[in-house]
């Protein structure tokens, strides 16, 4: 789904910082490491905010592109970055790839839109490569599946970590074997004055 950028380029901000969150989520993601599920239940608020998330990003038509902004913003802190961390694959080496909220804003709207039959509009602010990746998977209609909150910790007062299992599912078996698309992904939470918002996301592709 993602095109690897430019480690230098802004988008790459914080790098060292994701690539340390990067190697827990890939170690929790082996069988011999991975935890049982926490037994306290996931605070409602963080549960609301992972409802969202799941919307937010699935692209089956059920989000209007219109409302794709305000649902990203009231999920999303202003200093949002999404890190895909990807295996080496042929001549690449491993990678992490990270997106600001301009971004994650621009594309999810072009998926979004893509998703209902519509043309998106091109943003000079996104690069056309990258751009044109994400909407051909969207064209897909995926719908993002939150099949379980592996761990979750709450750090203090005002920060909560989720490791959730999710998948994309409704896509052909090209993209994906049988049609879902799996990843471990670690969400970071922060309470700030509207509420809980999330403000890091870091994801790998993994078994079902």
């Amino acid at each position: 789904m993602l095109q690897r950028m430019d480690r230098s380029s802004p988008c790459g901000a914080r790098l060292p910082r994701l690539l340390r969150l990067a190697a827990l989520l890939t170690a929790a993601c082996r069988p011999e490491a991975a935890g049982p599920v926490a037994a306290a239940p996931v605070p409602a608020e963080i549960e609301a905010q992972l409802l969202r998330y799941a919307r937010c990003f699935s692209f089956d038509g059920g989000l209007d592109p219109a409302d794709s902004d305000g649902e990203l913003g009231r999920l999303c802190a202003p200093e949002f970055r999404m890190g895909h961390a990807a295996s080496a694959d042929g001549d690449a080496p491993p990678a992490v790839t990270t997106y600001d909220l301009q971004l994650t804003l621009g594309l999810c709207n072009m998926m979004h839109v893509a998703a209902g039959g519509g043309e998106p509009v091109e943003q000079d602010y996104l690069p056309a490569e990258l751009a044109a990746a994400w909407v051909a998977f969207a064209q897909h209609k995926p719908r993002l599946v939150l099949a379980e909150v592996l761990e979750h910790h709450p750090v203090g007062d005002a920060a909560y970590v989720t490791l959730v299992h999710d998948y994309h599912d409704g896509l052909p078996d090209a993209v994906a074997a049988g049609g879902q698309a799996h990843y471990r992904s670690l969400l970071t939470w922060v309470l700030d004055q509207d509420g809980w918002r999330l403000r890091d996301k870091v994801w790998v592709d993994a078994p079902r």
